[in-house]
């Protein structure tokens, strides 16, 4: 659409002495087709404004984007399993790994379900491993966010026999959600779960992981492999966190406002 705004322009030099006033009014007294009166450009300019406005139109249909909110079929089937999986029934404590390649969107997932369920526990952390982890500086970390202004001792200020103990002590009593986000071991887990109480309360401990290894660690029934997404719903994903957020129209109209006047 640009060839059919260009030549809406007129550029006209005077000089600023009667010479080039004279010339200038001589110019336009040859090229009367070259000017346009004001209403002539405010239609052009609506005319221009409409087919921007049918073309978002036609994309909008043939990108079909989701309602806001709404999840792609193989995504919602995954937050449903996982979201049953912290179901109460089973008071004891269960392991739960979603696992799955890198960047497939396990952490998302996880995510997603912690948002809307962490409240339905009595307390709830989550924890960052990676492949350099600490384990006394994990301990450390939930012990702040699961103690608070409870602890006489300050987490920073103990021994990892102290840490373990306390943490013990809080979690014996009260349903937990705990996340292990990025787990790259089993040993890992294993060392973790020193303070990870059965205490018949419904607690539940929620592990990422790319490796099937770490993953086995948890029972049967409360593994969830996270698959690449098809073609299609990776489209479809796209285009409601990509197109449905551009304001296609408005920008569009912002910059042939700009340009013609």
């Amino acid at each position: 659409m640009t060839w059919k705004t260009s030549d809406q322009f007129v550029y006209v030099v005077g000089e600023h002495t009667p010479k080039g006033t004279w010339d200038y009014f001589k110019k336009i007294g040859k090229k009367p087709s070259s000017l346009f009166s004001l209403d002539e450009i405010a239609t052009e300019v609506k005319r221009i404004n409409q087919e921007l406005k049918d073309l978002s139109e036609r994309i909008d249909r043939c990108t079909k984007p989701l309602d806001s909110g709404t999840e792609i079929p193989a995504e919602h089937k995954n937050k449903q399993t996982l979201i049953d999986s912290l179901c109460f029934e089973d008071q004891s404590l269960r392991i739960i790994a979603v696992w799955g390649i890198g960047g497939v969107g396990k952490s998302t997932l996880v995510n997603s379900v912690y948002k809307t369920e962490a409240f339905r526990f009595d307390c709830h952390v989550w924890v960052s491993i990676s492949q350099s982890y600490k384990l006394e500086n994990i301990w450390e970390y939930m012990l702040k966010v699961l103690g608070k202004d409870k602890l006489e001792l300050a987490p920073e200020k103990m021994n990892s026999a102290d840490l373990r103990v306390e943490l013990i002590k809080i979690l014996d009593k009260k349903r937990y959600l705990i996340i292990l986000d990025d787990v790259w071991t089993a040993d890992a887990l294993f060392r973790l779960r020193e303070v990870l109480v059965d205490n018949g309360l419904g607690s539940r401990v929620i592990v990422t992981t790319r490796m099937e290894e770490a993953a086995s660690v948890a029972a049967k029934g409360y593994k969830i492999k996270v698959e690449p997404l098809c073609d299609h719903d990776a489209w479809l994903l796209f285009v409601e966190r990509h197109f449905r957020k551009l304001k296609i129209i408005s920008a569009l109209q912002i910059y042939t406002s700009a340009v013609t006047t």
